[in-house]
C-alpha cells in the first residue's frame, strides 16, 4: 500500500508519487514506472498547469557530455507515463503535448496534508480575442457587445479548470481587468451580472441538494430496494416527468417477448402497453409526458401515449446494437426531437441522429472515427446542449463521449472522451442540474457497478469517475427522476454454463440428427460462470474461463468435464479467449490484469503466465498458427480493429489484413486466416496475402464459430436477437443445416472437438434482472 503523510508525496486523482521512494501508486496499489520516465513525471509535476519545454527536460534529463538520442528517449519515456497513468496523447488528462515546445502537467496537484494548487484557467483563442478588443462577454446576450454568452450553449469558450459556473464571470472580469483594461462604463454590467450568477448558482444549489446524496462517496451505502420482481428479465427504466411512474421493457411471465410496460412507483401490477412479437425494448418517456419511445428490433423506432392506445411507427432505423445495456434512446428537452443509433444508410453513415417527432427528418449528431466503434446509449443533457453517449471500442470495452450541440441540433467539435476505465462503460444519464454523469461501468459479462463523474467546464468536480454507494449485484441502466428524488438501476443475476450437442460424424453418423433433431445437455456447469471453451489438439482436454475462484481466469478439465483445475490468478478484472498451442503443451489468452489488454501465454500444465505483449491499445483474441511458429490477434494499434501477427515467442507485430477484423483462426491445413469481420461476416485471406473473401454473413457474434476440414459449424441470429441457432455450412455442398436451436440466451464462444463429434457453447441458464429503487428521505 501507498505510504501515507509522508513528506514528498505528491497526490493528483487517484494516484500518489512518493518522491523519496521514487514510487507511483495508483488507489494505494503500486504501479510499475521505470526511473528515468518517473524522473520525467517528477519534473513535470513540480510546475502543474505549466509549460516544462524539451531543452530544460534535456537539460535536466541528460547532461550535455552525454551521447543519445534525445528526441527519441524523451518521446519513449513520455510514452512509459502515459501508459503508466492510462492517459491519451489524443485525450490528454493528465499530461498535455505542446507540439515542438514541451509538456504541461494538466491535472491538480497536492502535496499531502497541504492544499490544492490548481492549474491556471486555460482561455480558448476565440475568447482571449474578444477580450483583448475590450469586448464584453457576459452571461446574458442583450448584454454582450460580442453577442457571446457564456451560459452553456458553447462549452467551447469555457475557461478550463474552474470549480463553479459563477466563477467563470469572475475570472473573465478579473483578467479582462488586469490584463486588457476594460472601461470602466462596463463595471455595472458586471454587478448585474454577478447578481445574476449568484441567483443562478442558489438555484443550482437546491437542485443539487437533493441528488447529492446519490453521489457522495464518503456516505454509507445508499439503500435500494426491488421495485419489481417477476420473473424473467426487467430493464431499460425511464420515469415519468413526475417521478411517480416508470415505464419499462420486461419478457412476460412466459420470458418469451419482450415488451413495454408501465408501473406506479410503490403497490400495484404493470401495465402492458405493446403487444407485438417482436421485441419492444429501452422505453423513453418523452419531457412533456405525451409519449413514451421504444424501439421495435428489426423494425424501427414507435412512438406510444403514455396512457395507451394507437402506437405509430415514427422511423425506421437499424440498431444491431439494439441490445447493448442502457437506454437507445433520448429525448431533447421540447419533446419534439429523439435521439437513436441508426446505421440504416450503411457503416460509414452510422452513427447518433435526431429525430423529428413531426416530421421523421433525421441529423446526424455523430459519426463513427473507425470500423471498430458503434455509439449506443445516448443521453441528451437537461438544457438540451449537449449529448453524452457510450462508445462501443472492441470486445467488451466501451467508454463515454460528450459532444456539445447548437440550437439547430448540429455538433460543435469533434466528441470528448470522458472516461477511460478500458471497461464496459455504458448507460450514462444527466444528474437534474447537468452538473455530473451517472453511468454504469465494469465488466461485460458482471461485477458492474453505479459511477459519477463531473461534467467539464461545468464545475462540481475534478472529472475523475468515482463510484456510488450504492449495493447491490451488476448495476446497470440507470435513470433519475426530473427531480433528483429518486433513481432506478437494473439489476442483473446470471448463471451461465457451458452445453454440449454431438453431432454427425463419420464415426457416429447417427449419434445425432439434423435439422433440429440433435439433443444439447449441460457439460461443464457450476454456481458460478463458465464460458468461452476450447479442446486440447488431442481432444483430451477442455480450456475455458471460470469464474468460480471469485474472479474470471483459465481453467483447464478433462474432455468429459471432470478434474477442473485452475490455471491462472489474476484476481480480475478481465480474462478471456484461452487457445492451444499446436502440441499442447501451452495456452495463449487476453488478459487485464492493470490499464492494458495485452497478449499471454503459459504452460498447459501450470506456471506462471508469461506476458507477450505490452502495448496501451487493445490487444484481443489471441491464437497460434497451425505450424506453433506465429501468434495470431486482434488489435487497435493504428485505429480501427486489425488481424495482426507477432512470432510465438514474443516480439515485433505486423498487421496482416487492413481490413476491420477480430479473432483471426488458421484453417486446419494452414492455407487460409479466418477472421470475424464487419456486419457480423465470417471472412477469409490467404496467409499468403490478398483480398479477403466473405464466407458467411450474420454471425451471432465475433467468436460463435469454428472450423475444421469439412466445414464451418456457427451460431447464427434468427427472426429475433433472442432466438438464435447452431448450423452447419458444409464446404463439400456448400449448404448450410441448422442442426440445434439455442432456446437461451447465449454467451458467445464456439468450440469443436478435433474429431467433429461435439461442439460446445455457453449460455445463460439463469437469467434475471429486477429494476431496483434508491430513494432520498433527506
Amino acid at each position: 500500500m501507498a505510504p501515507m503523510g509522508r513528506p514528498g508525496l505528491i497526490r493528483f486523482g487517484v494516484f500518489e508519487v512518493d518522491l523519496g521512494s521514487r514510487e507511483l501508486f495508483k488507489s494505494g496499489h503500486k504501479v510499475r514506472l521505470e526511473a528515468q520516465p518517473f524522473r520525467v513525471l517528477s519534473i513535470l509535476l513540480e510546475k502543474p498547469g505549466q509549460l516544462v519545454t524539451r531543452k530544460e527536460l534535456q537539460q535536466r534529463l541528460w547532461p550535455q557530455d552525454t551521447f543519445i538520442d534525445f528526441s527519441h528517449s524523451l518521446n519513449v519515456d513520455i510514452q512509459k507515463l502515459r501508459q503508466a497513468l492510462g492517459d491519451s496523447t489524443q485525450s490528454p488528462r493528465f499530461i498535455e503535448t505542446l507540439p515542438q515546445k514541451g509538456y504541461r502537467f494538466m491535472y491538480p496537484v497536492e502535496m499531502v496534508g497541504q492544499k490544492v494548487a490548481k492549474a491556471p484557467p486555460t482561455w480558448t483563442r476565440g475568447l482571449r480575442d474578444l477580450v483583448g478588443k475590450r469586448q464584453l462577454v457576459t452571461h446574458r446576450a442583450d448584454e454582450s457587445e460580442s453577442g457571446v454568452v457564456l451560459d452553456g450553449e458553447d462549452p467551447s469558450l469555457w475557461p478550463q479548470g474552474e470549480d463553479n459556473d459563477s466563477t467563470h464571470e469572475v475570472a473573465l472580469r478579473q483578467k479582462a481587468k488586469e490584463e486588457y483594461s476594460v472601461s470602466p462604463r462596463s463595471a455595472h454590467v458586471w454587478k448585474i451580472v454577478a447578481i445574476g450568477a449568484i441567483l443562478i448558482a442558489v438555484g443550482i444549489g437546491l437542485t443539487w441538494s437533493v441528488v447529492r446524496r446519490f453521489s457522495t462517496p464518503s456516505q454509507a451505502a445508499l439503500t435500494a430496494v426491488p421495485l419489481t420482481s417477476y420473473p424473467g428479465i426487467e430493464e431499460g427504466p425511464s420515469f415519468s416527468p413526475d417521478s411517480r411512474q416508470v415505464a419499462f421493457c420486461w419478457n412476460g411471465e412466459r420470458q418469451d417477448n419482450f415488451d413495454i410496460y408501465v408501473k406506479l412507483i410503490g403497490l400495484g401490477p404493470p401495465v402492458r402497453l405493446t403487444k407485438d412479437p417482436a421485441a419492444d425494448i429501452s422505453p423513453a418517456w418523452s419531457p412533456d409526458g405525451r409519449w413514451i419511445a421504444f424501439f421495435r428490433n428489426n423494425a424501427g423506432l414507435f412512438l406510444i401515449p403514455a396512457l395507451g392506445g394507437q402506437e405509430r411507427k415514427l422511423v425506421e432505423i437499424k440498431q444491431t446494437n439494439g441490445y447493448s445495456l442502457g437506454a437507445c434512446l433520448s429525448w431533447f428537452p421540447d419533446s419534439r426531437w429523439i435521439v437513436a443509433w441508426d446505421e440504416s444508410a450503411g457503416r460509414k453513415q452510422a452513427g447518433l441522429y435526431a429525430f423529428s417527432v413531426d416530421s421523421g427528418e433525421r441529423r446526424q449528431l455523430t459519426s463513427l472515427p473507425t470500423d471498430l466503434n458503434a455509439d449506443i446509449n445516448p443521453s441528451v443533457s437537461p438544457d438540451g446542449h449537449s449529448l453524452v453517449f457510450s462508445r462501443h471500442m472492441g470486445t467488451g470495452l466501451a467508454e463515454l463521449y460528450l459532444v456539445s450541440i447548437s440550437h439547430d441540433l448540429k455538433p460543435i467539435g469533434e466528441p470528448q472522451r470522458l472516461t477511460f476505465e478500458k471497461r464496459w462503460t455504458t448507460s450514462p444519464v444527466w444528474t437534474p442540474d447537468g452538473r455530473e454523469i451517472v453511468f454504469s461501468s465494469g465488466e461485460g459479462m458482471g461485477g458492474r457497478g453505479l459511477w459519477k463523474i463531473a461534467v467539464p467546464g461545468r464545475g462540481g468536480g475534478l472529472g475523475i469517475p468515482e463510484r456510488l454507494p450504492v449495493v447491490g449485484e451488476d448495476n446497470y441502466a440507470v435513470t433519475i427522476s426530473r427531480q433528483g428524488s429518486r433513481l432506478i438501476y437494473s439489476r442483473e443475476i446470471n448463471d451461465i454454463n457451458i452445453w454440449r450437442v454431438e453431432v454427425p460424424s463419420p464415426q457416429n453418423p447417427n449419434k445425432a440428427g439434423l435439422d433440429g433433431k440433435a439433443t444439447a445437455v449441460p457439460f461443464i456447469v457450476s454456481t458460478r460462470n463458465e464460458f468461452l471453451p476450447q479442446f486440447s489438439p488431442d481432444g483430451k482436454r477442455i480450456a475455458f474461463v471460470s469464474d468460480r475462484s471469485g474472479s474470471p481466469e483459465i481453467w483447464v478439465c478433462s474432455n468429459e468435464g471432470s478434474n477442473p483445475t485452475q490455471l491462472t490468478s489474476f484476481g480480475g478484472p478481465f480474462v478471456a479467449a484461452p487457445r492451444w498451442s499446436p502440441d499442447g503443451k501451452q495456452i495463449v489468452f487476453a488478459c487485464r490484469p492493470g490499464a492494458n489488454v495485452d497478449i499471454y501465454v503459459l504452460e498447459s500444465g501450470g506456471g506462471a503466465p508469461r506476458r507477450l505483449t505490452d502495448h496501451p491499445a487493445y490487444d484481443l483474441a489471441p491464437s497460434f498458427s497451425r505450424d506453433g511458429r506465429w501468434i495470431y490477434f486482434a488489435s487497435n494499434r493504428t485505429g480501427p480493429m486489425q488481424i495482426w501477427k507477432m512470432p510465438a515467442t514474443g516480439g515485433a507485430a505486423t498487421v496482416v489484413s487492413g481490413a476491420y477484423g477480430n479473432v483471426p483462426v488458421e484453417s486446419p491445413d494452414g492455407h487460409y486466416l479466418y477472421y470475424f469481420g464487419f456486419d457480423k461476416t465470417l471472412n477469409r485471406i490467404s496467409v499468403e496475402g490478398g483480398e479477403p473473401v466473405q464466407v458467411l454473413h450474420y454471425l451471432s457474434a465475433d467468436y460463435d464459430w469454428a472450423v475444421n476440414n469439412k466445414g464451418i459449424y456457427f451460431i447464427a441470429d434468427e427472426d429475433s436477437a433472442l432466438s438464435v441457432s447452431l448450423r452447419f455450412l458444409n464446404f463439400g455442398s456448400e449448404k448450410i443445416t441448422r442442426i440445434i436451436p439455442i432456446t437461451k440466451r447465449h454467451y458467445p464462444g464456439l468450440a469443436l472437438s478435433p474429431d467433429g463429434r461435439s461442439v460446445l457453447w455457453a449460455q445463460y441458464d439463469q437469467t434475471n434482472s429486477d429494476l431496483m429503487l434508491v430513494e432520498n428521505s433527506e
